[in-house]
């Protein structure tokens, strides 16, 4: 009898382990599927984090370009402006046209009342029209 008590504490004491082990075991599987999950987690937002960067970036590059573009054509603009300016007007007080006649450099002129300036492609249309009433036409 005594040893048949033996042998029943050995074997409750077995199973007991063996419940305490499998306890253990579904504890340790617990807290490692947790940081499995808040490793998951970690990556999951590292991933979103470089993707909002990238995002970011990529806006910024097109804004960028599209700044660039931008005085690329305020450039363009500003030279074709200055290309266009005429010279500045020679030193000295306006020449008069009292006597007119063609105007040799773009300048300053000083003009009397009752004066007329035609436009160079205009001056043909004004010769026929003075040859026509019997007049002197502009052009010498």
């Amino acid at each position: 009898m005594d040893k048949y008590l033996r042998d029943l504490e050995k074997t409750g004491k077995k199973k007991s382990m063996a419940k305490e082990d499998r306890l253990v075991r579904q504890r340790e599987a617990a807290i490692m599927n947790q940081r499995q999950r808040e490793i998951a987690e970690q990556l999951r937002l590292q991933r979103e984090a470089a993707q909002r960067r990238a995002r970011e970036e990529a806006v910024q590059d097109r804004s960028e370009a599209r700044q660039t573009k931008l005085r690329a054509t305020n450039n363009s603009f500003m030279d074709a402006i200055n290309r266009s300016r005429s010279p500045p007007p020679p030193p000295g007080p306006a020449p008069p046209m009292e006597k007119g006649g063609l105007i040799k450099q773009t300048g300053v002129y000083m003009l009397h009342k009752g004066e007329v300036v035609v436009p160079a492609n205009r001056v043909k249309t004004v010769d026929m029209a003075l040859k026509k009433d019997k007049k002197v036409p502009l052009k010498k």
